[in-house]
């Protein structure tokens, strides 16, 4: 498809990126709760923080994204590109919108990092994410839900014809829906982007959004806004985080937090703008040349985040990007002031702002100066090129002739939006934005459309992985009305979801309950490994191993089970159950799974096999492990193990503060350690 309106177009067709696409969400509900958001504020109470507010405990009814197949073979991805006579922005729609690809045809230089490499990993909320490009996450604290996952796409035109590139959704645990429109006018030298959000239900919600840009690393960059402080999170070695308020450009530590490379190991600085000035972030270059995202003014956080200069910090970046890749940093939007909060968003209110990406030329001398100067600089600089009063008549004027215009369906999303229009007609309640096409609900929503229309919850005669859950109030009450099938037998695999449905509440005892109702009916993965997860989480550790191992042996080839089951025997320091059943159950291509071999070396270790457990982790797959989490030290926990091993066999003190970590374990981003910069 191509639409061309003066010097405009919207072209689609497909991007060619080196990696393995296929992400196939998991089909086990995410009962491994997030430990809670624990965060000590020493900011001051007139600042109006919402620090804390509106954490959520897990991703239901969302699913993980969680087996990764990373691939050395280029892939064609999807593609819609927008282009006009000075900038070309590439997205990809199945991979939530991602603005991949954003280059600067006057200056020949991406503005945005492009990452040529598709290298899913651990990082999002619901486990895959990339780095890249732009990504825009809505909901929850995290990477978006939908991140790598398709999203509704359509395309309309604007009044004048200028071509408009739409994404939108139905966010499943706030309940709101929100929609993003791209367009880049005539010899524009900004893309715009136009965010609607609205929550259609009758209760207040909470709500976050944070814009997550990732542009190139240099040795000589500044990061400049319109701020004399900062919000940074300082990590305590009690797993909390301490929320401290900062001066700028020069930090409590004494060097400049604006110079991206100044920083030794991985921090968020969360800008406190100045109410009076626009909001704006710009990232300047040594030559004067630099990226800006300006907005209007609903967004008013602003932030950098940088690896730091840490071993772990540059090895997170070569675990993204590929070893020969430059590091990049990220620039950020948001609507509260930091990352630790979520605000409160009314009942029924619709929420708009319109953002701003292009380069932006400043004089060296001024940004790289005294920060006043520098303030003044990028703000005269950004007012020359792009006034706020004309960003904000932007989006005024564009509420009527863009964003509650319909537009024409390039890319279907899933079907939860329709599923929500139907409960909705059917409880007598207004439908969702009458401009967003929801299409029809499909094989995900069958069960829930089943109970909607009267038709009861399905019963499988076979043990049966469900394809989605559902913990909206509206349907939790609806499964509580109903327990049998028609043929008057209880439903093992409606009493498994109530099960599920106890867990997302944190009534851990009423979970059991309806587990073992469940497994009193039928034999199933579903309310065994369900079962093992709320005894976990009732701290029965004998118990909730027997049930785990009982999932196991119903689904040996699954991975995302195993390696679910192989983490609880880990934590619980079973190591004979995870050798055991990797040697006896498991199929091999199981087996060869990195993160699967992983936890199998790491049992060996655990069990004093520590010269096999080594031999494992140095496994070229095994040491790129897709699936570590951001934060996650368990590589250097495992080193650390087989160093004690070898100690206690040799009959030698150990003393783990003494043993240097190699750099290809080394995923510890928050320790300040040395290491080689050439690169950056």
């Amino acid at each position: 498809m191509r639409m061309v309106q003066g010097g405009t177009s919207l072209e689609t067709g497909v991007y060619s990126l080196v990696g393995n696409g296929e992400l196939p969400r998991s089909p086990l509900p995410p009962l491994r709760l997030f430990p809670p958001y624990q965060v000590i504020s020493q900011v001051p109470p007139e600042d109006g923080l919402w620090v804390g507010k509106g954490m959520v405990r897990d991703v239901l009814p969302y699913t993980m994204v969680d087996v990764y197949h990373w691939s050395d073979t280029p892939s064609d991805f999807p593609a819609v590109t927008l282009e006009n006579s000075h900038l070309k922005a590439v997205f990809l729609p199945t991979c939530g919108g991602r603005l991949w690809k954003f280059y600067d045809k006057d200056r020949r230089q991406d503005l945005f990092y492009e990452n040529p490499f598709f290298r899913p990993s651990c990082l999002g909320i619901c486990d895959a994410w990339a780095a890249g490009g732009g990504e825009f996450n809505f909901g929850v604290r995290g990477h978006d839900a939908s991140t790598l996952q398709p999203l509704f796409t359509d395309v309309l035109q604007d009044e004048d014809g200028t071509p408009v590139l739409r994404f939108y959704e139905y966010h499943r645990i706030r309940g709101i829906t929100y929609q993003r429109d791209f367009f880049l006018p005539e010899n524009s030298r900004f893309l715009f982007h136009r965010v609607r959000v609205v929550n259609p239900r009758d209760e207040d919600t909470f709500f976050y959004y944070w814009a997550n840009i990732a542009v190139k690393e240099m040795p000589r960059q500044r990061i400049v806004v319109p701020a004399d402080t900062t919000y940074v999170n300082y990590s305590l070695a009690d797993g909390k985080d301490s929320l401290t308020k900062n001066p700028l450009p020069i930090c409590r530590e004494g060097f400049d937090a604006t110079i991206p490379v100044n920083h030794a190991t991985a921090r968020d600085n969360f800008f406190n703008l100045e109410s009076r000035e626009r909001p704006y972030e710009l990232v300047a270059y040594e030559d004067g040349e630099g990226v800006v995202l300006a907005s209007t003014r609903r967004l008013q956080g602003r932030k950098l985040f940088a690896w730091g200069m840490s071993n772990g910090g540059r090895h997170w970046q070569q675990h993204l990007l590929g070893t020969d890749q430059r590091s990049y940093v990220e620039i950020q939007a948001g609507v509260c002031k930091t990352q630790a909060e979520c605000m409160p968003m009314p009942a029924h209110a619709v929420w708009e702002w319109l953002e701003a990406y292009g380069g932006l030329t400043v004089r060296p001398e001024c940004v790289f100066g005294e920060w006043q100067e520098a303030r003044r600089e990028a703000r005269e600089a950004l007012d020359q090129a792009l006034p706020q009063e004309a960003l904000e008549e932007l989006l005024e004027r564009t509420r009527l002739s863009v964003a509650l215009r319909k537009g024409k369906r390039l890319f279907a999303g899933p079907g939860w939006g329709a599923l929500e229009n139907l409960r909705r007609q059917l409880a007598g309640e207004s439908l969702l934005e009458p401009q967003l096409d929801f299409g029809e609900t499909g094989e995900e929503q069958a069960p829930w459309r089943s109970l909607l229309e009267g038709r009861g919850f399905p019963c499988p005669e076979e043990d049966w992985l469900a394809p989605s859950y559902m913990v909206q109030p509206e349907f939790c009450r609806m499964l509580e009305k109903e327990e049998q099938t028609p043929s008057g037998a209880r439903n093992w695999f409606l009493l498994a979801h109530r099960g599920i449905q106890a867990i997302h509440q944190g009534d851990f005892s009423l979970a059991e309950k309806e587990f073992r109702a469940s497994l009193a009916c039928r034999e199933s993965t579903l309310g065994h490994y369900g079962l093992a997860c709320a005894l976990r989480l009732l701290g029965r550790r004998e118990e909730c191993m027997t049930s785990t191992e009982a999932a196991l042996r119903l689904h040996p080839e699954n991975i995302s089970l195993v390696k679910e089951g192989f983490r609880i025997f880990r934590e619980m320091e079973a190591w004979k159950s995870i050798l055991s059943l990797y040697e006896t159950l498991l199929p091999e291509s199981v087996r060869a799974y990195p993160m699967v071999r992983f936890l199998y070396a790491y049992a060996m270790a655990g069990d004093g096999a520590w010269r096999k457990a080594e031999e494992i982790i140095q496994e070229k797959a095994v040491r790129e492990l897709p699936d570590i989490r951001e934060g996650e030290t368990t590589f250097s926990e495992i080193y650390l193990l087989i160093r004690q091993r070898e100690a206690e066999e040799k009959g030698l003190p150990f003393d783990p503060l003494a043993v240097p970590l190699p750099p290809q374990y080394d995923f510890r981003p928050s320790q300040d350690t040395t290491q080689d910069t050439t690169k950056s």
